[in-house]
């Protein structure tokens, strides 16, 4: 069972120590008080004192003095012998001379020294005290002592005090808390737990709170994986993967409908060669294949497609080829976009275009030849003139209601034109489009791209080369309310009746929901479905740059490779959806443990490792030790039962290998993984020499 850690032992602790301190700093700052005190206390508050017995006795003794009467004087200053500070009184006359003394004896009583006292009747006397300063000094470090005593005493029992509140009106009222939120966990069915106090009590309903928010989280977490898979199955644009062999591997069912199947899954069962069966030339597939190994294994293209009933399409081809180390092979994936309306409307565009080029050059042709008739001339010019208005009509119309934003720019890149659904894309008029610049339009990043781009065409306009191709890039736009879209633009060379240039013609389309779903299949493709974490193929990835590093700059890297202990038995006793959950449990578990910089992946089945970079084998032994035990105190709860999970692990690092690779980590730690289940499994192992096999 997994150790139970009782939070109350810390707030018991907690207020021991705060108030432990706070008593403390009191007899500390009173100590400190006393000490400047006595400190501070001089001869001259000393002689205060002494000041005021003076006036007294002066007062008493001035008339038996002067009377000569000895006994009544001794008798007066015996009464002073109880006072401790006075140790010999002087008696002086008005011109200082020493009349008459008076000290104690060993037995602290005042003696008179001389026999005889001679005082004028008219002379003025004097008295001096002699005060003992180092005996006021012990008595007040006496009640300095017994003053720091009482204080230490009260603070020693107020310590017992604390400890005992903290445990019994704390700490056993936590321990029964805990309790019963443990049985209301496992029966969530049950009545909340109550307590005496309501800070407890708020505190529990907060903990229930959260519970119930993490089981939504988990739903709704559910609900998003699946929204993601019917974005894919419903998304406008055919998405799908292939082998170098020349069949379908995945699709989605919109391009299965482009190809002319009813469903993906007989799309990929009749499909058997991609090159014949879909593409219009059966060469067009090894062309683009070449291109896009040349490419860097990315490439976006144009090409002819073939339905299975035989119809033509026009499709636009975005796919990358990637080599998956699993099976040591080929695999392009990418997006099929079903473009022929797109292509009816160019080449409808392009024959207006044509039949304007031909009518100027019949109307100069006639006005060469038909210089002297001149009324015919301008008959024929009004037509051409109608022509083209006619001809800029349709252009403009075609302009209007597309959705794509069809716009004009000048040499000094101010837009000229700017068809009405950029409010839809962007938010902003044709009106307010006219006095905008493109670094207004675009991110930072996006408007730096945008202007090389610009440059890189006006220069070639400035050239005047003839064969300037169109040029497609991506942009992240900026929108009038501040939100961001993405966006895909193919830009031109406009040129006048001349064959002159005279600026760039450019159409915006919004790619956003496209991005998205790039993203998303990127995701897919890296991660497992089951537990969420990097699938086998990405981990090699990764772990190659990792090593990468670790070798240029000499840095330690371990990995740990983990089994679960019958795991079989598992999924015969409980079924595979309790096994799925284990396998979820234990991934979880290997999440909360890691650092962020640690790379863990399923590598198959119930196995799982985890690359720990800049880690010596002491520090991967530790993590291990510790996430075995983890998944050890924490059990599957079933509704049919719990299922003890525990598991084997084991370690290799690199300064126990040579040469240094991922298949040689992998190997050896997997080679201590072993020695680890055949010792009895529920341990740790690390790898030795001696194990390799």
């Amino acid at each position: 069972m997994p150790k139970t850690i009782t939070p109350q032992r810390s707030i018991s602790q907690l207020l021991t120590i705060y108030i432990s301190i706070i008593f403390v700093v009191i007899i500390g700052i009173v100590l400190s008080v006393s000490y400047v005190v006595l400190k501070n206390t001089t001869d001259r508050e000393i002689n205060l004192i002494a000041d005021q017995y003076l006036i007294a006795i002066t007062e008493i003794i001035r008339e038996p003095i002067k009377n000569g009467d000895l006994m009544v004087i001794e008798d007066i200053l015996n009464s002073f012998e109880s006072n401790p500070y006075i140790n010999s009184i002087y008696v002086f006359d008005q011109d200082h001379n020493n009349i008459s003394f008076f000290n104690k004896n060993q037995t602290g009583q005042l003696v008179y020294r001389e026999k005889s006292i001679d005082i004028p009747d008219q002379s003025e006397i004097v008295l001096s005290l002699e005060v003992s300063n180092q005996l006021f000094v012990k008595r007040n470090r006496q009640i300095i002592r017994i003053s720091s005593l009482i204080l230490t005493s009260s603070l020693l029992i107020s310590l017992i005090s604390i400890w005992l509140f903290s445990k019994y009106f704390i700490s056993l009222p936590l321990e029964k808390v805990i309790t019963k939120l443990r049985n209301y966990h496992n029966h969530p069915n049950a009545s909340p737990p109550r307590t005496i106090f309501r800070e407890l009590e708020a505190f529990i309903f907060s903990f229930l709170e959260l519970y119930q928010i993490n089981q939504k989280e988990v739903h709704e977490k559910q609900l998003s994986q699946q929204k993601y898979k019917d974005i894919i199955d419903h998304a406008s644009i055919g998405v799908f993967q292939s082998n170098q062999d020349g069949r379908f591997i995945s699709m989605n069912p919109t391009l299965a409908k482009m190809f002319g199947y009813d469903s993906a899954e007989e799309a990929i069962q009749s499909i058997n060669n991609i090159g014949h069966e879909i593409y219009v030339n059966s060469q067009d597939r090894k062309d683009i294949l070449g291109k896009a190994k040349n490419n860097g294994g990315h490439i976006v293209t144009e090409v002819a497609f073939k339905k299975r009933q035989g119809d033509i399409w026009q499709a636009k081809l975005n796919f990358r080829i990637f080599e998956d180390k699993i099976t040591n092979s080929s695999i392009i994936e990418g997006f099929i976009e079903d473009i022929s309306i797109e292509k009816q409307a160019q080449a409808e565009l392009k024959k207006y275009q044509e039949s304007l080029e031909g009518l100027v050059e019949e109307r100069t042709a006639e006005l060469v030849q038909q210089n002297e008739i001149l009324q015919k001339e301008i008959t024929e010019r009004k037509q051409t003139e109608l022509a083209l208005r006619e001809s800029e009509s349709r252009y403009r119309l075609l302009a209007n209601h597309a959705n794509d934003v069809i716009w004009t720019l000048n040499q000094d890149r101010q837009f000229t034109y700017v068809s009405p659904s950029v409010f839809k894309l962007l938010g902003y008029t044709t009106e307010e489009m006219l006095t905008l610049k493109i670094d207004a339009l675009l991110t930072k990043e996006s408007a730096v791209l945008a202007n090389q781009r610009l440059d890189i065409s006006f220069e070639k306009i400035k050239e005047n080369k003839s064969l300037i191709p169109a040029v497609t890039n991506e942009y992240e736009h900026i929108r009038k309310n501040g939100t961001r879209v993405w966006t895909e633009i193919t830009t031109t060379i406009m040129r006048d009746e001349n064959g002159g240039h005279v600026g760039i013609l450019g159409v915006t389309r919004d790619i956003t929901e496209r991005r998205k779903i790039t993203q998303k299949l990127k995701e897919l493709a890296i991660t497992d479905s089951l537990t969420s974490m990097y699938n086998r193929r990405h981990f090699f990835d990764l772990a190659e740059q990792e090593l990468e590093r670790a070798k240029r700059y000499q840095h330690a890297v371990s990995l740990i490779m983990l089994d679960l202990d019958f795991f079989k038995n598992v999924n015969d006793t409980y079924g595979h959806l309790a096994g799925d959950m284990a396998l979820k449990k234990v991934a979880q578990l290997i999440k909360d443990s890691i650092r962020q910089v640690d790379v863990a992946a399923r590598f198959g089945g119930e196995e799982f490792v985890i690359l720990l970079p800049e880690t010596e084998i002491q520090q991967a032994v530790l993590l291990a030790e510790r996430l075995r035990k983890n998944v050890r105190e924490n059990p599957l709860i079933l509704k049919n039962g719990t299922v003890e999970i525990s598991i084997s692990i084991g370690i290799s690092s690199k300064m126990a290998v040579d040469p240094l690779s991922v298949e040689v980590l992998i190997h050896c730690a997997d080679q201590a993984l072993y020695e680890a289940k055949k010792l009895g499994r529920d341990q740790v192992r690390i790898f030795e020499a001696e194990d390799l096999k």
